[in-house]
């Protein structure tokens, strides 16, 4: 079998005394390096791997998936951490996830950027490790929850990480853009045991929406939480993601004893979306008779295209239906509530579904990313995702 070590790895330094760039270490996992074989057998060794990796934490629980460790150069004592979630098939970090790492730092969170892709050219680890804590490389095990339960269980074994708060979030969202500072302050500073979500759904069941969320220090303190984490199986597909993980983590840690949080809930934002609708359909109606101008012409101008494509979502919101809040009511989340991010599926879906192209430009332009992000961002998010798209 193949043994996994169980020591936390030691951490060198990104560049040596003279500043100049190290020799890109292979992936390794033990002794193994399985890189250079052929595509096909290396996948089926990837999958032999994989079944050590189970068989090694049914015996070593602190056992992770990670097969490379780099230490980072943004380290603030006595801060938050931040895991840091990345899946792109393509050899290069996107712009887009490169500035909300960037982000984080200004704003003193020690980041720990977790890899699925394990073969991420080292002079991209490079870029980001000025403005991270660590970089961790890994199998693909479980998706994202996999990673944030390996970065979270490397913090806590390797760092002795427990008294601060962690924050968990994957490269799905475009941003941050707005009073970004203010929330992660507000997660900072929390003294009680609270799990913290940015939007909340109650499509299938009641759950915080998993592509950000966070944990108090305090509510990591508490045994049973991280006995939840240390547990945590690798989900077998993505179907299994969703349903154990991402529909259960909510219910799951509040039994383990945390409150919850929500910045901007969906009780709150179906308000705030039908005020919004209501007011972009009276616009709409006095304007019955002119020339529609389709999505290409300036964002006011967009008031008719806009308006037919938010009535049916308006009727379902008034109607009580249960609606994606981060992707149907993006523009309300953004234009009214100051929500700081838009959700990658948002772009995917731009190409003649969703009204975002004109109209979203200009408004995200107005929030202050820049246009060349966007478009950067659907560039390597179809090359990547281009047929499965990325939940939660």
């Amino acid at each position: 079998m193949v043994s996994i070590s169980t020591r936390p790895s030691s951490l060198q330094p990104a560049g040596g005394a003279s500043g100049e760039e190290p020799a890109r270490r292979r992936r390794r996992l033990g002794r193994i390096s399985v890189d250079f074989l052929p595509d096909t057998w290396r996948g089926a060794l990837h999958g032999v791997l994989r079944q050590a990796i189970r068989a090694e934490r049914t015996v070593h629980p602190n056992a992770t998936a990670v097969t490379l460790t780099e230490r980072g150069h943004a380290v603030f004592p006595g801060r938050p951490y931040a895991i840091f979630v990345v899946f792109n098939l393509q050899p290069r970090i996107p712009s887009y996830v490169r500035r909300h790492i960037e982000a984080l730092a200004a704003h003193r969170i020690n980041t720990v950027v977790v890899s699925n892709n394990r073969r991420l050219p080292g002079s991209e680890v490079a870029r980001l490790l000025p403005h991270c804590y660590a970089y961790l490389a890994r199998f693909n095990l479980g998706y994202d929850f996999g990673a944030y339960r390996d970065g979270l269980v490397w913090l806590m074994t390797s760092e002795g990480a427990a008294d601060s708060a962690v924050l968990f979030m994957n490269d799905s969202v475009l941003g941050p853009f707005g009073d970004y500072g203010k929330l992660l302050e507000r997660v900072a500073g929390e003294e009680r045991a609270l799990l913290f979500g940015l939007t909340d759904s109650l499509e299938h069941r009641y759950h915080l929406q998993t592509y950000w969320f966070a944990i108090s220090g305090a509510g990591l303190r508490n045994p049973r939480v991280r006995r939840y984490w240390l547990r945590m199986p690798y989900s077998r597909n993505k179907q299994d993601a969703i349903a154990r993980r991402e529909l259960r983590l909510t219910n799951d840690l509040t039994r383990a004893g945390l409150g919850v949080e929500i910045f901007f809930d969906y009780t709150r934002l179906q308000k705030a979306a039908i005020a919004y609708f209501d007011d972009l359909m009276a616009r709409a109606a006095g304007r019955v008779g002119e020339l529609d101008t389709g999505l290409a012409a300036p964002f006011e101008d967009q008031i008719m295209v806009r308006a037919r494509i938010y009535q049916p979502i308006l009727r379902m919101l008034v109607s009580g239906t249960n609606l994606n809040p981060s992707f149907f009511l993006w523009e309300p989340l953004i234009a009214r509530m100051g929500f700081p991010f838009l959700k990658r599926e948002v772009l995917m879906q731009a190409q003649g579904r969703t009204p975002f192209w004109g109209a979203g430009d200009r408004l995200i332009a107005e929030k202050g990313l820049p246009p060349d992000i966007i478009h950067d961002c659907l560039q390597t998010t179809l090359l990547t995702h281009a047929v499965q798209p990325r939940f939660d």
